[in-house]
């Protein structure tokens, strides 16, 4: 595409539609990025209408949105209960929730994270082997809270805001971060190629520092190399796009 073309599409024209009983929800894919549009009608809930096609109780999508029109409950199991209503920016973590419609008018709302694989049976897993990792465990209150998600290519994607807990020098990220990150991306693309490894060996190079609250985007793909898989992960910034981090790896499968 030209780069003074721009690119217009419609949900109810280019959309994918994933329908379920008294909803649906629509993802466009556009710019490199996955947007959807959530649309439930009163007496909609997750566990009840979408949770059965996908084989889940919960929902374990990360999500950022927001509210068109409408209201939604947000339940986690140890009962915390948020209500989304219309107008409001909302990001719900990683961590298995239930959710439904409050009130008696439709609710509406734009996604902006986690559309690629909400309402899928690609979500990313939430049992007992992820609940305490380091990187993306959901019921670790020292994780560094990320999510992946496949990417069109088969391999993991994320984002992740530098925090100001993770640093190295005031106001600068930890490397041991951001390694931990991409070795966790590494890992995620080889769980989504359907071979959960261990890395072997790895090696890193950092391109440039990364200032506290600043947004990376985390990736990944492997390859065949063998019994093994080789990897490659990057990390870069979200508002330039510039490269500050790279990671090559060896992969080992996960033993049984």
């Amino acid at each position: 595409m030209d780069n003074q073309q721009v690119d217009l599409k419609r949900f109810d024209v280019h959309g994918d539609v994933r329908r379920f009983p008294k909803g649906l929800f629509e993802v466009v894919h556009i710019g490199g990025l996955s947007i959807g549009r959530a649309t439930y009608d009163p007496g909609w809930r997750w566990s009840e209408h979408v949770g059965p096609s996908v084989g889940a109780t919960r929902c374990p999508v990360e999500h950022i949105g927001f509210v068109l029109t409408g209201a939604a409950a947000v339940a986690f199991d140890d009962g915390h209960v948020v209500t989304l209503r219309a107008g409001e920016l909302f990001h719900i973590p990683p961590v298995p929730h239930d959710s439904w419609v409050v009130g008696d008018e439709p609710y509406v709302s734009l996604h902006l994270l986690g559309a690629s694989h909400y309402a899928t049976a690609d979500a990313p897993s939430t049992d007992d082997r992820d609940a305490h990792c380091f990187v993306c465990g959901w019921a670790n209150s020292k994780s560094l809270g990320v999510a992946f998600e496949r990417d069109a290519h088969g391999g993991s994607r994320a984002r992740y805001v530098a925090r100001s807990e993770h640093n190295g020098w005031p106001g600068l990220l930890h490397g041991g971060v951001l390694f931990a990150l991409l070795d966790d991306a590494a890992g995620w693309a080889a769980r989504f190629t359907g071979r959960p490894c261990v890395t072997s060996r790895a090696s890193i190079r950092f391109r440039q520092p990364v200032a506290t609250e600043s947004a990376l985007s985390i990736g990944a793909d492997v390859r065949p190399r063998g019994r093994v898989l080789s990897a490659r992960a990057t990390a870069s910034r979200v508002d330039d796009g510039s490269l500050v981090a790279e990671l090559d790896a060896l992969l080992f499968p996960r033993p049984s």
